[in-house]
């Protein structure tokens, strides 16, 4: 968008610090990882309470954060929650089903389908950490499903990126969504 989209305010607070505290909510560790106006997003990180970890290959795309942020967790997290801060609505307790799911069912991947995608936010289990160190490029979690591999899925039914000019604009108007808990 040509900004820091994730300084941009709803109910009060960046899109960052909404999803640290989400993240907070139902996870024991909090990691943000920061490229393209790194600066601007450490401060409003660690003033929600999350651990910073700089990605110096951001633009490489999406796998080097997703690297980078699993190589950087604590060696006794059992699964990784990967949530997108430019998804002010995804509700706390859709990510608490995420949780549930993964303990419930033992799956590697539990993924949110919307508008008939599976994505983030989403749960890898420490059983695919190696595997995400081999992702290159654009790809996220869903490159890591293989043959024969069981996923779950849980619903999310109010799905919306901040991605355009037009909805930085509605969500400051106070047009989007409302995320619940």
């Amino acid at each position: 968008m040509g900004l820091p989209k994730l300084t941009l305010i709803y109910m009060d607070k960046s899109l960052l610090t909404h999803a640290v505290h989400r993240a907070k909510a139902v996870t024991s560790e909090s990691l943000v990882v920061v490229g393209a106006y790194g600066e601007q997003y450490q401060l409003e990180a660690e003033k929600a309470g999350a651990k910073v970890i700089h990605n110096p290959q951001w633009s490489e795309g999406l796998a080097s954060s997703l690297r980078i942020g699993i190589a950087s967790l604590s060696k006794n997290v059992e699964a990784a929650l990967v949530i997108l801060p430019d998804q002010p609505f995804v509700p706390t307790q859709h990510l608490q089903k995420l949780v549930e799911t993964w303990q419930d069912t033992g799956t590697q991947l539990v993924f949110s389908r919307y508008q008939d995608i599976l994505g983030a936010p989403c749960i890898i289990d420490r059983s695919l950490f190696e595997s995400v160190q081999t992702l290159r490029g654009d790809k996220g979690a869903r490159a890591l499903v293989r043959d024969g591999m069981t996923v779950a899925e849980v619903e999310l039914e109010h799905f919306q990126d901040i991605d355009t000019p037009e909805e930085a604009r509605q969500l400051a108007e106070g047009r989007g969504q409302k995320a619940e808990g």
